[in-house]
C-alpha cells in the first residue's frame, strides 16, 4: 500500500472520529438542555403543589371551605397536568436519547432494543 493510501485511510478515520466526537457532544449538550428543562418542570409542578396546601390550610383555618375555592385547586390541578404532558415528552427525547426505553411491566430503563427487562423479566 503506498503512503498515499495510507495517509487517505488515515483521513477517513480521522473524519469518522471527529464526526462522531462531534455527534457526543451535540447529544450531550441535547441532553443537558432537556434535563435541565425537565428540572424546571418538576419544580414548578412542585410549587404548584405547595399552593394547593397553603390555598386548602388557608381555607380550612379561615373556617372557609367554599366550594368556589375549589375552582382554584382544579385550576392548578389543570396547571400540573399541563406541565406533565411536557415533562413526559421531554422524558421520551431523553430516552431516546440514551438509547433506552421503559419496561412495559415495572418501569425500569433497559436497552432499546432489548426483548426482556433485566429487573423483571417481562417481554417487551
Amino acid at each position: 500500500m503506498s503512503l498515499s493510501d495510507k495517509l487517505k485511510i488515515l483521513k477517513i478515520s480521522l473524519e469518522e472520529s471527529a464526526d462522531a466526537a462531534a455527534k457526543k457532544s451535540q447529544d450531550f449538550i441535547e441532553y443537558s438542555d432537556l434535563s435541565l428543562s425537565a428540572s424546571s418542570l418538576k419544580k414548578k409542578i412542585e410549587d404548584i403543589y405547595t399552593k394547593i396546601g397553603e390555598k386548602i390550610y388557608k381555607d380550612f383555618k379561615d373556617g372557609e371551605p367554599d366550594i368556589l375555592n375549589l375552582k382554584v385547586i382544579f385550576e392548578y390541578c389543570d396547571e400540573i397536568k399541563e406541565l406533565e404532558k411536557e415533562l413526559s415528552k421531554i422524558n421520551k427525547k431523553i430516552l431516546k436519547l440514551k438509547n433506552k426505553k421503559e419496561c412495559k411491566q415495572c418501569g425500569n430503563l433497559i436497552d432499546k432494543k432489548a426483548c426482556f427487562c433485566d429487573k423483571c423479566g417481562s417481554k417487551q
